[in-house]
């Protein structure tokens, strides 16, 4: 029986529900019947946490009444608060339930690519072929690292002001914290 249309179908209900990814042993095929239907969520910004929390519950009645399956057997991750390993997992592995063409989404592949610390050229021309998130941000296309790397180097300036841009932005939509980061070069 094919799952995801009646996933998808549940989480269409949830209009402050942004992202839904299917991660672990029910996306990847390895479930038996005991197996939990684990995903990751990322509700909109703007709604208030006690409300995430009723509709998380009722999220999870509803999948569990249209799976016949208990409530227990789901499990959720917020993927909001997921570290880079967990992250990696949902980019690399998952499968994209609700919100895959949406800003949210191409937020959160671009938050996980800057957080591997991937810079070099190199390895981020090696990253468009390995890497859903890469080449999710390179519009499926695999620039030769000599490029990257003149690319970087004749718009530097122009990057840089771009980048102060989208911070500001980020920030005005709740999206990034400004605060200030100190590195110790020794």
């Amino acid at each position: 029986m094919n799952t995801l249309p009646i996933l998808k179908n549940v989480l269409q209900t949830f209009a402050d529900l942004e992202l839904a990814v299917l991660v672990g042993r029910q996306e990847n095929e390895e479930a038996t019947t005991a197996s939990d239907w684990d995903s990751a969520l990322r509700w909109k910004n703007n709604v208030d946490r006690l409300l995430i929390l009723q509709q998380t519950e009722v999220l999870k009645q509803g999948i569990a009444d249209a799976m016949h399956i208990h409530k227990g057997q789901i499990d959720f991750i917020d993927m909001t608060q997921a570290r880079l390993a967990m992250r990696a997992v949902i980019v690399e592995e998952g499968v994209i339930l609700k919100g895959e063409d949406t800003l949210a989404w191409s937020h959160f592949l671009t938050q996980t690519w800057y957080a591997t610390g991937v810079f070099s050229s190199r390895k981020l021309e090696n990253a468009t072929y390995d890497s859903v998130a890469f080449r999710f941000v390179a519009a499926n296309e695999h620039p030769d690292h000599d490029t990257l790397n003149t690319f970087r180097k004749r718009f530097l300036k122009d990057i840089e002001g771009l980048m102060v841009q989208v911070l500001l932005i980020a920030h005005a939509l709740g999206v990034a914290k400004l605060g200030n980061v100190a590195l110790d070069g020794s």
